[in-house]
């Protein structure tokens, strides 16, 4: 993974978050075992696709003046009040 970021690529990973307790209990990986038709009491992992670009930071350089503007129409629009 960091060779192809160092090479200027995009990379697709895939985060991952379960809950454990005290006991050692954990989150079933899929809510397959426990399905059930109203659905209640189902908390599988969750999974959070993200794509790392080097290249982002080149852009977001780019137009941070113009992305600065939009943010300051932003808050006029919702706001109403010019800082």
């Amino acid at each position: 993974m960091k060779a192809k970021l160092n090479k200027g690529e995009k990379v697709e990973v895939t985060i991952c978050s379960k809950a454990i307790n005290f006991d050692f209990n954990i989150q079933p990986e899929t809510m397959d075992p426990y399905w059930n038709t109203r659905g209640v009491c189902i908390n599988n992992w969750y999974r959070v696709k993200v794509v790392l670009d080097p290249n982002l930071a080149e852009v977001r350089r780019r137009y941070a003046e113009w992305f600065e503007i939009m943010q300051d129409i932003i808050v006029i629009f919702v706001y109403g009040v010019v800082f």
